[in-house]
């Protein structure tokens, strides 16, 4: 009998990536050194065929381009694993999720959903609401694209960014907290079903970069993403095994207490250089599922 072919596994990206992926070139690396066959593919050009095991790492021209990326999402799924789960990538690409996730009660930084086509009073609702800076932002996005924060005496700007971008794409109106400029925003890492590491990012809008620095994880921060991925285990769309990775997104609101920012389930940044032990473990869970593709063991 035939032994199975090892399993080709294939770090998705883009064509031109908008910045450099830190992530990838020490990725890749390891799982060459634990005895895998991986390459890097943009999904642009990627074809079903070409790998078994796809792993989403830097598409980050997805929200460019929705439609189309998801039915390659599909496409792929169809003929190989892809990781994290089309079902969940779909999801989690429409930052809707967030006023689905504060409806089953988590303590999400409030969100007010815009349909595109529609035509809002900016000023009512902010004022409705007691927010004396905010942002919007479109709520499929990745990045700082179109993310711009208003004062209260930019009520006129604010209204004329929302009516353009309305126009053409939904967007979310959120208050803008404080905490995100001293204590500042913190990505906890996690992998397979594990909160491994956290950085704090600066905030960043259109056209900005983002500075991060690795930070220790607090008890109520880690409680907030364990909550956070329990709930999103138990969605109909969730796979019956771990995600190989997700990153929750946390800031402290006006009381002091976190709240889900955002739940980066398609491409987030890993930040693995600064916590090899995290570089590791998600080798092995790739490993893992590379063996119940391959129905042998990875060296």
């Amino acid at each position: 009998m035939p032994m199975p072919s090892p399993c080709r596994v294939a770090l998705v990206t883009c064509l031109e990536l908008p910045e450099v992926d830190d992530d990838q070139a020490p990725l890749l690396a390891a799982l060459h050194n634990a005895g895998l066959s991986a390459q890097v593919l943009a999904w642009e050009t990627a074809a079903p065929a070409d790998a078994d095991l796809w792993i989403l790492r830097s598409p980050w021209n997805y929200h460019l381009h929705h439609t189309q990326f998801l039915s390659w999402l599909d496409s792929v799924a169809a003929a190989g694993q892809l990781c994290n789960p089309a079902s969940i990538v779909r999801w989690n690409s429409d930052k809707a999720y967030l006023v689905e996730l504060a409806e089953q009660g988590l303590p999400v930084a409030p969100t007010v959903l815009l349909p595109q086509g529609s035509a809002p009073d900016v000023h009512a609702l902010v004022t409705a609401r007691g927010w004396t800076r905010w942002v919007l932002k479109p709520s499929i996005s990745l990045g700082s694209f179109m993310t711009e924060r208003f004062t209260l005496d930019q009520v006129l700007q604010a209204q004329e960014f929302a009516d353009t971008a309305l126009a053409g794409r939904a967007m979310l109106l959120q208050p803008y907290l404080s905490a995100v400029e001293d204590y500042g925003e913190r990505s906890l890492v996690c992998i397979g079903g594990q909160v491994c590491h956290a950085v704090r990012k600066s905030p960043r809008f259109s056209g900005g970069h983002e500075a991060v620095t690795p930070v220790a994880i607090a008890d109520d921060e880690r409680a907030l993403a364990e909550r956070v991925l329990q709930t999103v285990a138990k969605l109909p769309c969730a796979p019956p095994i771990p995600l190989l990775y997700a990153r929750v997104d946390t800031v402290r609101g006006e009381d002091g207490k976190p709240l889900l920012m955002e739940l980066e389930l398609v491409e987030p940044s890993l930040f693995l250089l600064a916590h090899p032990a995290s570089l590791q473990r998600l080798v092995q869970e790739v490993a893992l599922r590379a063996q119940r593709w391959s129905g042998r063991p990875v060296r």
